[in-house]
């Protein structure tokens, strides 16, 4: 158990999380198109509690980027799945 996220959705390319817990993760998500391409930028503000249990900033990017990694996955996966169905329409 982590705490609680919530999630403000800012249509149609941005969102920003708030959290609280043992610490406090704020961040903002930003869709950017770069030609045919899409690039999401990502800016994180990090407090604990006690900061004894803060990561430092390499095992915060790391396990950022694992759980990203994972994610876009999935977001690519279903976005190829919905581009098939409105092909075949």
């Amino acid at each position: 158990m982590e705490g609680i996220r919530v999630v403000w959705l800012k249509p149609p390319d941005a969102w920003h999380l708030d959290t609280c817990g043992d610490g406090r993760e704020i961040g903002d998500y930003k869709l950017m198109p770069v030609g045919r391409r899409t690039r999401l930028d990502m800016v994180f503000h990090v407090t604990y509690d006690d900061p004894k249990k803060a990561e430092g900033v390499r095992e915060w990017v790391r396990d950022t980027k694992r759980e990203w990694d994972t994610f876009g996955r999935y977001l690519e996966a279903d976005y190829k799945a919905s581009a098939s169905r409105r092909s075949s329409r």
